[in-house]
C-alpha cells in the first residue's frame, strides 16, 4: 500500500480464502517505512496447532 501523505493507522486486516481448501499463508511480517529504514511492527509465526493440523 502507498501513498502520497503519510497515513496513520491502527489495524491491519489480513484475510484468506480457507474456502478453496486448505490455509496457505503460514506466517507474515507487516513492516513500516519511518523515513530511513524499514521497522517491523508485527509479525505472526505459524502456530504449533496449525502446524500439527496440516
Amino acid at each position: 500500500m502507498e501513498s502520497p501523505q503519510p497515513v496513520a493507522f491502527d489495524r491491519v486486516v489480513l484475510q484468506e480464502d480457507i474456502t478453496r481448501g486448505q490455509q496457505r499463508v503460514e506466517s507474515l511480517v507487516v513492516d513500516t517505512w519511518d523515513g530511513t529504514a524499514w521497522k517491523i511492527v508485527g509479525q505472526r509465526a505459524p502456530s504449533a496447532t496449525s502446524a500439527s493440523s496440516s
